[in-house]
């Protein structure tokens, strides 16, 4: 009988254990779950500052050329959703003058759009020469200052008054 007895209190700690534990996770769910609960908003509008960034205006050619490749652009997406469309036809239902309509239509905006890209890559090619013109034009003002900058530097050292001046 003592071993029974032995038995039934083992029995009788493993099932208080398993409650015990049972209880402890629903408690970790239910404090899982109310964490995750909404939230008051701590930001409002009049709280939020809006953010200006300031840069240098585009240069003409640059917005011609982004010109023509957002136009270029948008014929490439009618061309798509003309392929898409003439795609979900169902033949049987339209004559083949039709049909033929059609597929004239969609080739007719992809050569459109074809043409446009070419176009938009050539004015992009030309603006980033002229960029490039101008950059190498300010590099060649900026060594223009600089050779100045230089012819000052050797007056001052020869006459001295610059110099003085300069170190006031």
């Amino acid at each position: 009988m003592v071993r029974i007895t032995s038995m039934n209190l083992g029995a009788k700690a493993s099932i208080s254990l398993r409650r015990f534990i049972a209880i402890l996770i629903s408690l970790t769910m239910i404090l899982s779950i109310s964490g995750c609960g909404p939230k008051e908003a701590s930001n409002t509008p009049e709280d939020i500052e809006p953010i200006t960034i300031e840069r240098e205006p585009e240069s003409e050619s640059l917005q011609t050329a982004n010109k023509a490749t957002t136009i270029a652009l948008k014929h490439y997406i009618h061309a798509r959703l003309a392929t898409e469309a003439y795609m979900s036809l169902d033949p049987s239902t339209m004559t083949m003058g039709e049909l033929a309509q059609m597929a004239d239509d969609v080739l007719l905006a992809w050569e459109n759009a074809e043409a446009l890209s070419a176009s938009a890559e050539e004015l992009t090619n030309r603006a980033v020469k002229v960029l490039e013109t101008a950059s190498i034009n300010k590099s060649n003002n900026e060594l223009n200052a600089n050779s100045v900058l230089k012819r000052i530097i050797r007056l001052s050292k020869s006459s001295g008054s610059i110099a003085y001046a300069a170190g006031t």
